[in-house]
């Protein structure tokens, strides 16, 4: 679901995901560059209007799926956030992606992820947050680290990339509640 609460991050705000982002979501699911680092299902690019508007129903009903837009103060789109919950009530995945290319290494990205955790951590409750990175992606990697996430594992050949024939392994990172430091998100 498309949680009401918007959350305000130093950086960003974190609305919920509204039918109008689904064309920009569309182009930067078909952009290679982007595209390559989501653990998305291989069927791979191209991705479709029709399909970005059943995923959008298929989230907006389903209450284990937290997903916010990402954008600036100025209101310029920058990606979005997520969490999903597993079978335990008290931890959820992280998945995040910023798809405007030349907002990336501004950290948008860790903002989000520390507004996303202060959120989750108080208001929701969660206990564990945790998220599986390529191992290849440096960025992401800096990003999480920079926010209270610790490598707890690799995942051998967790995923292939659309249009590759070769796995790559993956990171298991997590934070628990007492180890974020970060100011919480109301």
């Amino acid at each position: 679901m498309f949680p009401a609460v918007v959350l305000q991050g130093r950086l960003v705000r974190l609305r919920p995901v509204t039918e109008t982002d689904l064309p920009c979501f569309l182009r930067w699911l078909n952009d290679p560059d982007i595209n390559r680092w989501l653990a998305m299902p291989e069927s791979g690019p191209p991705a479709t209007l029709e399909a970005e508007h059943a995923w959008y129903e298929r989230t907006k009903q389903d209450p284990n799926q937290l997903v916010w837009s990402i954008e600036t103060h100025g209101g310029h789109l920058l990606g979005n956030v997520a969490l999903h919950r597993g079978f335990r009530a008290d931890a959820a995945e992280l998945g995040l992606f910023i798809g405007e290319k030349g907002e990336w290494s501004k950290g948008y990205g860790t903002d989000a992820v520390r507004t996303t955790l202060g959120h989750a951590f108080g208001q929701m409750g969660f206990r564990r947050i945790y998220l599986h990175t390529d191992v290849e992606n440096q960025r992401a990697h800096r990003c999480f680290v920079q926010c209270g996430l610790r490598q707890e594992g690799l995942v051998k050949e967790y995923r292939r990339r659309w249009g590759e024939t070769r796995f790559i392994d993956g990171l298991l990172m997590a934070i628990l509640t007492r180890e974020f430091t970060g100011e919480l998100a109301v």
